[in-house]
């Protein structure tokens, strides 16, 4: 009879938990963990896993005592893991789990929630469930993050413009463009070697290496250039697929936008013959209902607000995609010799530098 209170608590206490999934739908749409617990093993997970046990078991005492090197040795034998974690169990995208890389990072950088492990399961184990409550942190965290959709509208082709104004002469939009590009150009040129490379080629759609790129790739791999350029065309082939993925999406985003326009159309063409019938337009979403207003009409209310709904979820989409046609950290980590997580990290402060030289 006593087990039953605490079986009550712990059921309580998930259901709390799911709550966060729920509030989280308004930011970043994921479903609900998968249980990592209970997956399949395999041969060669164990070996990798015994294998990090031994060295995180060596590794503990240095991190207890916060020496640098120890701890920088823990995250480079853990730093796919943490990268991964969200995208495995949360379904995060890539740039989410780049953002969460860094979450991690800064609070697991002095060692102290690390050296708590107490021996009492598999290290691996008891990280994950850290890993696990650290990415329900960081879902929290973003629950009140404001999506700058509202300033966004589109013209008939259902292309983004700008809401609040236009550039209505093409020659200072030209001139506002070179000097943009200029500015960028310079601010590229500015990074160092290792920072411009991994640019470039994380958006290898875009840009072109230069002969000190290149070899800077050869001694990195210690290969000749003729094999650094077949893996450059094997990232250039995967940077095309995104780019032909970014182009469906925005065909979709554009039929979509040219149905709410027709929808709306028919709705304000029987408002217009029926003055009398009271719009109540402030109530309207996916289950208006007005006994006054006729069965058809309150059927295309209902559509239109489903189908606002999803153009908003798409604009939030596109937000991420428009313009970033990246290659994926795995792919690139091959080639520049590094993990997901730091390369995600890397990048992420790289196009904050350039964001910062371009608008000074």
């Amino acid at each position: 009879m006593a087990k039953s209170p605490a079986k009550k608590k712990s059921t309580d206490s998930n259901a709390s938990e799911n709550n966060v999934y729920t509030k989280r739908k308004n930011v970043i749409q994921q479903p609900e963990p998968e249980n990592f617990a209970h997956q399949t093993s395999h041969p060669e997970i164990d070996f990798v896993r015994n294998e990090k046990e031994a060295s995180i078991k060596n590794l503990l005492p240095g991190i207890a005592q916060k020496k640098p090197q120890a701890i920088a040795e823990f995250f480079e034998i853990f730093s796919d893991d943490i990268y991964n974690f969200p995208l495995r169990m949360f379904r995060f995208n890539e740039d989410e789990a780049g953002e969460f890389y860094l979450y991690a990072f800064e609070h697991l950088r002095d060692g102290k929630k690390i050296s708590s492990f107490q021996g009492k399961a598999r290290f691996t184990t008891w990280f994950f469930a850290v890993l696990r409550n650290l990415t329900i942190d960081f879902i929290r965290s973003q629950k009140d993050k404001v999506k700058f959709t509202t300033y966004l509208k589109m013209d008939n082709s259902g292309k983004l413009v700008d809401a609040i104004e236009t550039i209505s002469d093409k020659e200072k939009a030209n001139l506002y463009e070179d000097d943009l590009f200029e500015s960028f150009n310079a601010a590229l040129i500015s990074l160092n070697l290792s920072q411009r490379v991994l640019f470039k080629l994380a958006y290898a759609w875009y840009f072109e290496l230069i002969p000190e790129e290149i070899d800077y790739l050869c001694t990195l791999n210690k290969v000749q250039p003729e094999k650094i350029m077949s893996d450059i065309h094997k990232i250039k082939s995967l940077a095309h697929e995104r780019s032909v993925e970014v182009r469906n999406f925005e065909e979709r985003l554009s039929a979509n936008f040219q149905s709410i326009s027709a929808i709306e159309s028919r709705i304000e063409i029987f408002f217009r013959e029926n003055p009398d019938i009271e719009r109540r337009r402030e109530l309207w979403d996916e289950s208006f209902y007005a006994p006054m207003i006729p069965p058809q009409i309150i059927d295309l209310i209902q559509s239109l607000m489903k189908k606002k709904k999803k153009q908003q979820s798409l604009l939030i989409s596109q937000k991420k995609s428009l313009l970033s046609i990246r290659v994926p950290y795995k792919d690139l980590g091959k080639l520049l010799k590094s993990t997901q997580g730091v390369l995600s990290v890397q990048l992420i402060r790289i196009i904050e530098k350039l964001s910062q030289s371009i608008a000074q």
